[in-house]
């Protein structure tokens, strides 16, 4: 199973269900393709290729079996053709688990769009991938599901992030952190589409506009393209030092981590260093420095968290090091499992750099000697661990443990708990189940003895019970004692807020959490007025938890908990 149904998650159907196009039926005018190529990049080219699947199927052959009319009518309005009983939605629906957006289209748009997908189809492979061998996947890899507890979150609105697009999504907010600024707390998010506001007694105020600081920025095409991540330096009363992570053009510019020779860049991933002026505390343009730059192979699972580990103290051996999560740049859906497999290479990585230091690869951050990797043969000396799909939260606990949620492929989530030098497992592994790379990725099959260093996640869940991590920390904080000591997470695509606990233990335990908001039990999706909640959890400097529909721009704070009924 898969974790979204986004622009034209459309399956191969039967032929007896769809009929065959003929080209009179599309547009053939220049400008006509070309605003359906735009929109196709912008929406549906991190999720759909034409040659084979990736987050959703793969479109080459998607007219031979489907009519031109159904394809419009599901592109415009997925959830009432679901909820007219049609056969086809029904059983996207049941195969995907979620419901795409409608994405606010018009009619000329959805026109275009078909047309460009018309004129770039290529006939689908006659036989389905991966089948005719012996082996078969299984059907529920993780059976039974998760209990509710009795645990209730109180909510409050905290924040509503300016839109940024007049149409869905109007927002892309994916990150909230805090820092502490002589005695006061300042809060701030980020918005992928290039800004970072600071959010002061409920009022949101630019505080970094990146795409006009850097002309180069892009935050398309791609669910994850833009300003997706940024941190304070641990020593920023002292010092003023902000670390941002954006994307450009794949020929941006001389790239520090390239992909290997004849395999062109769909994108880059840049780290810079700002300073904050100590008079007024805001960004000084003219004070940036980039520390390096990476290339990706495609355009989804790119550069992710940036974060300083909190609970450490100057003097401390790890103290003010920068960890970064790298995905693995979608290799694994266009056939490029080769740049994620092993610790030779930069994708599917933690990465853990001295970012004052000068001895890295550019001179413009320093590689620690604690890392695992220094004078090994070949492996990076940047990398702490590897094995990852798309590392998308990373967290401490005061206890040093070091947690990685890991977005999985077709079957598992994961939330892994970390150690310097270990394998993760991905590509090879999803979970602790194996996939067969020159076959069908959507499988998993029972792990056979291969991979034994693999090291299995501490947590694993499977598409029954959420289609994407949202990953969140460990609550240590001073107001929710019924939280205390538990991993607070959920699932991006429904808001299911879940926690976990027994985290000292080979494998933790999960349970779901409810949510209120002014007394009243509901559901994030309810809140967030989609059906795709898109959860992501902040955190303020506190150690205090925020809920936020990023797609909305929406936040919430937890303010308070109590008892209920499961």
């Amino acid at each position: 199973m898969n974790r979204f149904i986004l622009l034209f998650s459309l399956a191969v159907w039967p032929a007896s269900l769809g009929f065959a196009q003929s080209s009179t039926q599309f547009g053939e005018e220049a400008d006509v393709l070309k605003r359906g190529g735009e929109l196709f990049e912008t929406l549906c080219a991190s999720c759909h290729s034409f040659e084979r699947d990736a987050i959703g199927p793969a479109l080459g052959g998607v007219f031979d079996e489907s009519e031109k009319a159904w394809l419009f009518r599901f592109i415009r309005d997925p959830q009432a053709v679901i909820d007219s009983g049609d056969e086809r939605a029904k059983q996207l629906n049941e195969r995907f688990s979620s419901v795409m957006p409608s994405f606010g289209l018009s009619d000329d748009d959805i026109e275009a769009v078909l047309a460009y997908l018309y004129a770039n189809r290529m006939k689908a492979s006659s036989e389905a991938v991966g089948q005719g061998g012996e082996r078969v996947g299984l059907k529920d890899p993780i059976p039974g599901g998760i209990e509710r507890s009795d645990l209730i979150l109180e909510l409050e609105v905290f924040a509503r992030v300016p839109p940024s697009s007049d149409t869905i999504p109007v927002a892309r907010i994916n990150k909230l952190a805090g820092v502490f600024d002589h005695g006061r707390e300042r809060i701030f998010v980020n918005d992928q589409r290039g800004v970072l506001y600071e959010i002061f007694e409920g009022e949101v105020r630019v505080f970094l506009d990146l795409a006009r600081a850097r002309p180069g920025f892009v935050h398309r095409p791609g669910l994850a393209t833009g300003f997706s991540s940024f941190a304070f330096s641990p020593d920023f009363e002292e010092d003023g030092l902000l670390y941002t992570q954006h994307a450009e053009a794949g020929d941006a510019g001389r790239a520090d981590f390239a992909l290997p020779p004849g395999r062109k860049a769909k994108l880059q991933y840049v780290v810079t260093e700002w300073r904050v002026d100590s008079g007024n505390g805001e960004v000084m343009l003219d004070g940036s420095r980039e520390l390096f730059r990476i290339e990706m192979v495609d355009t989804s699972h790119g550069m992710q968290e940036l974060v300083f580990n909190p609970h450490l103290k100057k003097g401390d051996a790890a103290y003010g090091l920068l960890h970064i999560g790298i995905g693995d740049g979608g290799a694994s859906y266009i056939g490029r499992t080769d740049l994620i497999s092993g610790a030779e290479l930069a994708w599917g990585t933690i990465f853990r750099i001295d970012p004052k230091g000068g001895n890295g690869r550019n001179g413009e951050y320093g590689i620690p000697d604690l890392n695992p990797f220094v004078g090994h043969a070949t492996a990076l000396p940047e990398i702490y661990a590897y094995g990852f799909r798309n590392p998308n939260v990373l967290s401490w606990d005061s206890g040093g443990r070091f947690f990685v949620a890991d977005i999985g492929h077709w079957q598992i989530e994961e939330l892994n708990r970390v150690e310097a030098g270990k394998d993760y497992g991905w590509p090879y592994l999803e979970g602790t189940f194996e996939i067969d790379l020159n076959g069908d990725q959507s499988q998993v099959y029972p792990r056979s003895g291969n991979y034994p260093d693999a090291v299995d996640p501490l947590l694993q869940i499977d598409h029954d019970e959420m289609m994407a991590i949202a990953g969140g920390f460990v609550y240590e904080g001073d107001r929710l004692s019924d939280l205390t000591g538990y991993y607070l997470f959920g699932d991006i695509a429904t808001g299911r807020v879940l926690v976990a606990s027994e985290l000292a233990a080979a494998v933790a335990r999960v349970g779901e959490v409810q949510v209120s908001l002014a007394g009243e039990i509901t559901r994030l999706a309810e809140l967030a007025g989609n059906e795709r909640a898109d959860l992501r959890i902040g955190r303020d400097a506190s150690g205090e938890p925020y809920l936020m529909s990023k797609t909305t721009g929406v936040i919430w704070k937890v303010v308070g908990t109590r008892r209920g009924s499961p």
